[in-house]
């Protein structure tokens, strides 16, 4: 599992073109998030991670409970991104 390689870079961003061709970068956290891989990204933030409000929108937006309160664990503000993100989590 890449996760546990010593000098693996859990801040990593990963680069992608969408469709009208725009650069847009998610970090890993981010990813898991999307992707509802729960064990993914608590051993992310196992090995500090950052947990940004980003990862707590998407959360928020796919209405996972279990996500949002383990990123609310490590640290995430929910005011960091937006109002929707901060009514979701304080109703989980």
């Amino acid at each position: 599992f890449i996760l546990e390689q010593p000098d693996v870079d859990v801040r990593y961003e990963l680069e992608f073109v969408d469709a009208d061709g725009a650069v847009d970068r998610e970090t890993a956290l981010c990813a898991a998030v999307k992707t509802n891989s729960l064990a993914v990204a608590n051993r992310l933030l196992e090995l500090s991670a950052p947990s940004g409000g980003d990862a707590l929108f998407v959360a928020a937006g796919q209405g996972s409970p279990q996500m949002m309160r383990l990123l609310l664990q490590h640290g995430a503000n929910p005011r960091e991104h937006d109002n929707r993100a901060v009514l979701r989590a304080t109703y989980y």
